[in-house]
């Protein structure tokens, strides 16, 4: 993820956003090639923004996306 907005703004504030996509069927669509083997969230230049996802890898298990800035990633791997 690269910064977008200015230095001075609310996006490295506390915010933190949650949403769920749990109850979307993505593995059930089909466009004549088969089922998805994965769906992944749009990249979104939103720090902050977690969001809940059906698992493709382990039925009923849940996939958590989270976007960071590149330097709140190295704070959060050292800790």
């Amino acid at each position: 993820m690269a910064a977008t907005a200015p230095d001075i703004g609310n996006y490295l504030c506390p915010d933190m956003e949650v949403d769920s996509w749990l109850r979307f069927q993505f593995h059930d669509l089909d466009f004549g090639g088969g089922a998805p083997c994965a769906f992944l969230p749009p990249n979104l230049p939103v720090e902050g923004l977690l969001i809940f996802v059906p698992s493709c890898k382990e039925e009923g298990g849940v996939d958590v996306f989270m976007s960071l800035l590149p330097d709140h990633v190295d704070h959060i791997t050292s800790v």
